[in-house]
């Protein structure tokens, strides 16, 4: 099964967690060569580890859905038959997948959908609302197969919804200020049909972001509150990514001053965290003053191996400065950093990656052995989003400004073509 990691922001940072000797290998430099196509446009078994015992400083388990269950509209809000804007999308398969997304031209992410065709229709499984024509704000998901997704539903009402039949019926939760103590959602993720976490953002003060973490181990029937000490870790700095691997072992991203990425990892589902030296894995100074911006991508997790990248630039520079993925073990060892063209990373099983520029070159790379060698494969105007089941089969959202398109490739990346995305019936 595809392990899916689904950003509400596109851009994370990322610093990796190391073990006392970490194991580093380096392999430089890495070759390019280009071949460029334009855009048609009309990891295993986990073994047991010693987890740390350290405690947070309160757990509260709080219920989390009510009794109701609601149908999906009753009337459509989207026509059938009329174009959509897909603004973030998810793909099980060949022909499966969700979306969401809303009018045709809108750039709204109003509306949670399903196609059975590739992503050529799409049927609406939006939870129905009393208020039909008050639905305009945007929805916060995560996929994890064909039948379970959850859902949070804007700013305004904060709702919550799970469905665990591909969207027949969702389960509706409370208004999220109810149950959970912060200000605004950061990222939902969930690490199996059971296991899941919602970061949410207590506020900013002298450049630290407090947050509060939750826990569910039932698909969101009740969750745990996780409150740490204000000098924890994982109180540090701005937050904006959350990755976790199976039950126990996570991380958590972010950025200092919009220069320096950090990141920390958990290896007791959450309970407490430890912030990761990425330059004393590398072996050099990384994170210079010189530079205009540093940032890391969302880490991608294949069974208990993962990979990620960073990219730094100088002022007045139109073009990475510095660029590396970083391959690693999920206990701390085996650590490899290569270079490659930066930007966000997109791989199945961590030896064929796409790497996508949306800064500078406006182009997708491609690697086929584990990043020691890329080629530019195709350019782009902007991806937003990019999703692969096979090695040649992909999607992605393809975004300048508020204008939105959904592509589609048959030879991994190399060229693609445009679909006209159209509400269909319900099957």
């Amino acid at each position: 099964m595809k392990i899916r990691i689904i950003p509400w922001i596109i851009l994370f940072t990322f610093v990796l967690f190391s073990a006392c000797n970490p194991s580093i290998s380096q392999i430089l430099p890495t070759t390019y060569s280009e071949r460029e196509t334009s855009i048609t446009t009309t990891l295993f078994p986990l073994s047991p580890t010693n987890e740390t015992t350290a405690s947070p400083s309160k757990i509260k388990i709080t219920p989390l859905y009510t009794a109701s269950i609601t149908s999906v509209q009753d009337e459509l809000l989207l026509t059938v038959g009329s174009p959509i804007d897909i603004t973030w999308i998810d793909m099980i398969d060949s022909q499966n997948g969700w979306a969401i997304g809303g009018p045709y031209t809108s750039g709204l992410s109003t509306h949670i959908l399903r196609t059975q065709n590739g992503g050529k229709s799409w049927f609406e499984v939006t939870p129905m609302i009393e208020n039909k024509s008050a639905r305009t704000m945007p929805f916060m998901g995560f996929a994890y197969n064909n039948d379970f997704m959850w859902a949070i539903e804007g700013y305004q009402p904060n709702l919550l919804w799970r469905t665990n039949n591909g969207g027949k019926t969702w389960h509706k939760g409370k208004t999220y200020t109810e149950i959970f103590d912060f200000n605004n959602p950061i990222i939902l993720t969930f690490a199996d049909s059971n296991n899941g976490w919602l970061m949410g953002s207590l506020g900013f003060a002298t450049g630290t972001e407090f947050v509060n973490l939750y826990k569910t181990t039932d698909s969101g029937m009740n969750w745990k509150e996780i409150t740490y000490d204000e000098n924890s870790d994982i109180q540090r700095c701005h937050k904006y990514g959350l990755v976790f691997a199976d039950k126990m072992h996570g991380w958590y991203m972010g950025n200092c001053s919009g220069q320096f990425p950090i990141m920390g990892n958990t290896n007791n589902g959450g309970l407490s965290w430890k912030e990761i030296n990425l330059e004393s894995i590398i072996g050099k100074k990384l994170f210079l003053l010189e530079y205009q911006s540093c940032f890391m991508v969302n880490p991608v997790i294949r069974d208990i191996r993962g990979i990620t990248g960073i990219s730094c630039r100088y002022y007045n520079e139109n073009k990475f400065s510095e660029a590396y993925i970083l391959l690693f073990n999920i206990y701390g060892t085996d650590w490899i950093y290569r270079e490659y063209p930066g930007g966000n990373l997109y791989t199945l099983d961590g030896t064929r990656i796409w790497a996508v520029d949306n800064s500078f070159t406006h182009s997708i790379f491609r690697s086929d052995d584990a990043g020691r060698n890329w080629s530019r494969i195709s350019t782009i105007d902007w991806i937003r989003s990019m999703d692969f089941v096979s090695y040649q089969i992909g999607w992605a959202v393809n975004s300048t400004g508020t204008d939105y398109g959904l592509i589609h490739t048959e030879n991994g990346g190399e060229s693609w073509t445009s679909i006209n995305p159209v509400i269909t019936a319900l099957p």
